[in-house]
Formats: C-alpha cells, sequence, structure tokens
C-alpha cells in the first residue's frame, strides 16, 4: 500500500511540474538546477541588498539568512535542486531544496530550513537536509510563485501527504533590526541574478 501512496504521490508530483511555467532570471533565461544564482528582494522604500548568511543569533553553527542593508553588495550565491528532475530547469510551484552554495560551517549543512523560535517566529536558516521527502524533511521544502512583475518563495510542501506543515510565504522578518528572512504573511518579492 506504501508504494501505491508514493507511486501516485510521485505522479500527482510529476505532472504538476510539468505543467508549471519555468522560472526566469533577470536576463529573462530559465532557472537552471545546476546553476548558481543571487536572490534579490526587490523593495519599493530604501537601499535594500541581495540574501546572505549570517552567523546564528543563537550562537550555534546555524547560518540565518538575512538581507544584506546596502545594494552594492553582492551577496552569496544560491542553488536549487527540485524534487523531481533534479538537473533540469526550475519551475514555478515545484518543492525544491534552496542550498548556499559555499563551504558550510561546523559540518553544518548549507540547505535552507524552517526554525520556530520561542518568540513565535519562524526564521529561514541553514541546517535542512537535502532531498529524502518525508515528515522528518517537511520543513526543508519550497516553492517559487510568480508574484507581480518577479516572484515569492513559499513554504508549503507538498511532498509529503501525511504531513502537517506550515503554509506561509517567506518574507522579511525583523528582529534586532536585522532582516531576517522567515515566514510572514507579508511576501517579500524577488529576482534571481545568475552568478
Amino acid at each position: 500500500m506504501k508504494i501505491l501512496v508514493f507511486f501516485l504521490s510521485f505522479l500527482l508530483l510529476a505532472s504538476i511540474s510539468l505543467g508549471a511555467e519555468p522560472v526566469r532570471d533577470t536576463d529573462g533565461d530559465f532557472l537552471w538546477a545546476s546553476s548558481r544564482y543571487y536572490i534579490w528582494p526587490v523593495v519599493s522604500q530604501g537601499p535594500a541588498g541581495p540574501l546572505t548568511l549570517n552567523p546564528s543569533r543563537n550562537q550555534n553553527c546555524s547560518l540565518d539568512v538575512v538581507q544584506e542593508l546596502a545594494n552594492d553588495d553582492v551577496g552569496v550565491p544560491f542553488g536549487f535542486t527540485p524534487v523531481l528532475f533534479p538537473k533540469g530547469v526550475i519551475r514555478e510551484e515545484t518543492d525544491m531544496n534552496i542550498k548556499f552554495t559555499g563551504e558550510a560551517l561546523c559540518n553544518e549543512t548549507v540547505v535552507w530550513t524552517v526554525k520556530h523560535e520561542s518568540n513565535d517566529k519562524y526564521f529561514v536558516r541553514s541546517g535542512g537536509v537535502e532531498g529524502n521527502p518525508g515528515p522528518e524533511t517537511a520543513r526543508n521544502w519550497f516553492k517559487i510563485i510568480k508574484y507581480m512583475d518577479g516572484y515569492k518563495i513559499l513554504h508549503c510542501p507538498s511532498v509529503c501527504i501525511k504531513c502537517q506543515a506550515i503554509c506561509r510565504d517567506v518574507g522579511i522578518v525583523k528582529d534586532d533590526y536585522t532582516p531576517y528572512l522567515g515566514l510572514s504573511e507579508f511576501p517579500v518579492k524577488v529576482v534571481f541574478k545568475r552568478a
């Protein structure tokens, strides 16, 4: 029975993924799983830079995903691994892992995950698991969705039928005046620039 459920889930995800539009970078080219990209939030007020990684507020080996404050910063490149077709074109509304493509610190993984804080905030940081869809990895899956003239990132995993996952947009969550990436009612519009 488990094999049948897995097979049906796979067919459903495959049909959704193949029908979805490809995500495009700032040059109008398709995003590819084998390439690296800078993720730039598009804000209407004040200077803003790309996404980067900062040491965690909790003083452990995790890295928080934050927005650079200056738009002349380069940021760090990220890569994408879709649940299906991990070497192909990145498509909208497809479950994927997002990861920093540089070296990890303290043997911490570089895959994005959602971490719950005691103050009822959910932050995006390193420490996730790449691939292996299931209840243990539900917090590691994100989707890219068309949003106005750019895109938004959504945490709403559909890779696990039995999971009771949080389904919210990824936005800028201010904490100690730092613009962290976290789950929010207000999505941040982003664009992707090839590294």
